[in-house]
């Protein structure tokens, strides 16, 4: 649920957003509610494994092929680059820029 709501509000600030006003906010939001979908997925993936033990990890069981497909999704293009994107505008943006955690 908080990867949604997340999700919802990174949408709502991409359509919201003034033409003119900077972009780095509005991305590093994005950015945090990439990072917390991927978290939410592979906290999914690990309940799955374990509720379908061993078995279901091997092939030609659908779970081994969903779970392998959806972890290779994760991470594409670059998880760490989206998690160092939100960092990196914490703690190197400028006070004038403003803060991405506002309401926008």
């Amino acid at each position: 649920e908080g990867a949604w709501q997340l999700t919802r509000e990174a949408q709502r600030r991409l359509d919201t957003r003034p033409p003119d006003a900077a972009p780095e906010p509005v991305l590093a939001y994005v950015a945090l509610a990439r990072t917390a979908t991927e978290d939410a997925c592979l906290l999914a993936c690990e309940a799955a494994e374990r509720a379908v033990g061993a078995r279901g990890l091997l092939a030609p069981w659908p779970t081994e092929r969903l779970l392998r497909d959806l972890r290779m999704y994760l991470r594409q293009p670059a998880p760490d680059a989206a998690r160092l994107a939100v960092g990196e505008w914490l703690l190197g943006a400028p006070d004038a820029a403003g803060d991405p955690w506002e309401e926008a």
